[in-house]
């Protein structure tokens, strides 16, 4: 049982953030950040290669695995995009949901 028990927790719920959108994945914490970006790509329809993921302001890279950077199940990451022409990447900005609705500033 403790062998299936392990199974189990190595399959956690992420919550990924940008604004006002939330992609809800279910990850596995040997995948990489990379392999979570992949997984982002057919939701965003933006290339892993133009995405940052960040966890509690550290930014995660690409060939961490997310166990590793101890990422926890229904844990909230957030996702910034390169900006257009550039090697930039926008600043982390996540609208909470009082202000989505004008409750708040």
């Amino acid at each position: 049982m403790a062998a299936e028990e392990a199974e189990q927790l190595k399959w956690v719920y992420v919550r990924v953030k940008r604004e006002k959108a939330t992609y809800f994945l279910h990850v596995d914490l040997q995948q990489t950040t990379f392999e979570v970006k992949a997984m982002l790509q057919d939701l965003t329809q933006r290339d892993p290669g133009d995405m940052k993921l960040w966890r509690e302001g550290t930014e995660l890279q690409d060939a961490c695995k997310l166990a590793d950077a101890q990422v926890e199940n229904d844990e909230v990451l957030a996702l910034a995009f390169r900006l257009k022409d550039s090697d930039r990447y926008e600043e982390v900005h996540i609208t909470s949901h009082d202000q989505a609705a004008g409750n708040g500033a």
